[in-house]
């Protein structure tokens, strides 16, 4: 079954123009301001993909200011569809978490923060109030990896029983979500 669901995500990636990915690689923060310049340097393809005007202005755009996120973020609302970015991040996160590449804490903060901004943008977020909120409420006591250091050894064991107490659960709820958006 996990592998079944892991071909149709990849299935379901494959299907999106790697150029649209691309600039929602970079509004993910998958990747830095000064690659997605020189891709967009690079790619002559953008000038079939995108409106002539706005291909113009992302070649004329100085992407060395604060504003290059809001300025890509309106290039994607104008010519893409949002709600296919807002589902192509959502079943990274999932897939990532999925994987292991990102420790259960984070993770909860994660699915919370991309809950919050998909209600904000999109009215309806893509995972349940459950798997983004629910464990997040769950966990917020435990330190993620990155602050382990600051702990003394027992009162980190301590502090992070909770992990282990809902690892299963929140793994099945994530496997469970992807498996569903994957589906639709």
């Amino acid at each position: 079954m996990i592998a079944a669901v892991y071909k149709l995500a990849v299935t379901i990636m494959n299907e999106i123009n790697p150029n649209r990915i691309t600039f929602y690689k970079f509004l993910n923060e998958d990747i830095s301001k000064e690659s997605l310049e020189n891709w967009i340097y690079e790619n002559k393809e953008l000038e079939k993909l995108i409106q002539k005007d706005h291909y113009n202005d992302l070649l004329a755009f100085n992407y060395k200011g604060r504003e290059t996120k809001d300025y890509i973020k309106s290039v994607v609302e104008k010519n893409f569809d949002w709600q296919e970015f807002e589902k192509w991040r959502t079943i990274e996160l999932l897939e990532k978490i999925k994987s292991g590449k990102i420790e259960l804490v984070l993770a909860s903060r994660r699915l919370r923060q991309l809950y919050l901004e998909q209600e904000e943008e999109i009215g309806k977020p893509y995972v349940s109030i459950r798997l983004a909120i629910g464990y997040e409420s769950l966990l917020d006591n435990c330190p993620i990896e990155s602050e382990y250091h600051l702990w003394n050894l027992d009162s980190l064991k301590k502090q992070l029983e909770p992990i282990e107490w809902y690892r299963d659960d929140f793994l099945i709820d994530v496997n469970k979500e992807l498996t569903e958006l994957i589906k639709t």
